[in-house]
């Protein structure tokens, strides 16, 4: 059964043309790779929980399978960028962005070896709201920058949490680099996919050879202990307290999680079931809702997707045109860590340029296109 939903995972990967999908897909694939065969590699259980989780496994391979199956048959144009066209704002304008990327990089380059020494303390001491910083910094990169402004500044910023250990932000600034100027398309993606699994493998034979250390260490296997975490949590809610949950999956993606009621799931796994890192959100909506909602969880992910598709379809440069990038950033995220990370970023930057707009006419952007 496993061995069959992993080979449906492999063969949407290699005929995909959609960058999302792709990225979705190799998510899968490490998944099966990291949890479900880790015993083939190491010989050992990823986790010292995992033979609770057996039968549970099964669940949430079926779930994030059928996730794939549906983002394969509904957005199955190709994600790429045909010509790239910058607007020159003068040195001046240049010169300002440059210097404020300058800044941020100091400051968080203090942070981690001027102030806090400790990198358990510096994780612990940073906060989620230099995200939507970093984001933001991105986007103005993009919109205000030539071509080789841009260029240095996302190197800048990607060596920058390189040098402070902090991966995901590395890679947030690496993403529009690669999909701008490296016209980086799904068939990157699948082509980087077996030095991503090698390189992961190996990172975590590493981190489990530790002395004593009698399990697999893997990231995949921290992001399926948090999904089981949730289904116990979940099992002993009434049917009402569900629907609570289930509905703010929604509604968090277009407010701050500070506006939601109690009924917050990812807050529930930090505060709560102290997880250790993330979870699958498609499965827990399929928990807090059943099939029924599961269905209408993935319905929403795909109106989303084709939305911010239908963005990048357009032949005209424009403001706009920088959300698919936004939205790309932080689709990894939200696939293994958040529920409010499908809209979130991209309804706040939508704001932001609907905003240029108005003051400024609509200069900026990308010009995108598509190959089918």
């Amino acid at each position: 059964m496993l061995l069959f939903l992993f080979l449906i995972n492999l063969l949407i990967v290699n005929r995909t043309k959609s960058i999302f999908v792709a990225v979705a897909g190799v998510i899968n694939l490490l998944f099966f790779v990291e949890v479900i065969f880790v015993d083939f590699f190491f010989g050992m259980d990823f986790s010292p929980k995992s033979i609770l989780f057996s039968e549970r496994e099964r669940a949430l391979s079926i779930v994030l399978t059928i996730t794939l199956l549906f983002l394969y048959f509904f957005t199955r144009r190709e994600y790429d960028l045909q010509k790239i066209r910058f607007n020159n704002y003068g040195f001046l304008l240049n010169l300002l962005v440059f210097m404020t990327v300058v800044l941020f990089v100091y400051y968080n380059m203090y942070q981690r070896y001027g102030g806090i020494g400790n990198f358990k303390e510096f994780s612990e001491y940073r906060s989620p709201i230099q995200d939507y910083i970093l984001i933001f910094l991105i986007y103005v990169v993009l919109l205000f920058s030539n071509k080789y402004f841009a260029v240095v500044n996302l190197i800048l910023m990607a060596i920058c949490f390189l040098a402070i250990g902090e991966r995901f932000r590395m890679v947030t600034a690496l993403i529009p680099l690669m999909l701008v100027f490296f016209r980086f398309s799904a068939a990157h993606v699948k082509l980087l996919a077996i030095p991503a699994y090698v390189f992961a493998i190996l990172i975590d034979n590493l981190r489990s050879s530790s002395d004593g250390v009698m399990y697999h260490i893997s990231h995949f296997g921290s992001v399926v202990i948090s999904s089981m975490k949730f289904e116990g949590f979940i099992d002993e809610l009434s049917t009402g307290e569900k629907m609570e949950y289930y509905y703010n999956l929604y509604i968090g993606n277009f407010i701050p999680s500070i506006l939601l009621n109690e009924y917050d799931i990812r807050k529930v796994g930090v505060d709560v079931l102290d997880v250790p890192g993330g979870g699958y959100y498609v499965y827990i909506s399929y928990l807090l809702g059943g099939v029924i909602g599961f269905l209408f969880f993935i319905f929403f992910i795909l109106t989303v997707v084709n939305f911010i598709q239908s963005i990048s379809y357009s032949n005209y440069k424009n403001t706009l045109s920088v959300i698919p990038i936004i939205f790309f950033i932080s689709w990894p995220k939200f696939l293994m860590y958040s529920p409010y990370l499908l809209t979130r970023f991209s309804v706040i930057f939508i704001l932001i340029s609907l905003i240029l707009i108005v003051f400024f006419g609509n200069k900026g952007g990308l010009k995108w296109s598509t190959r089918n």
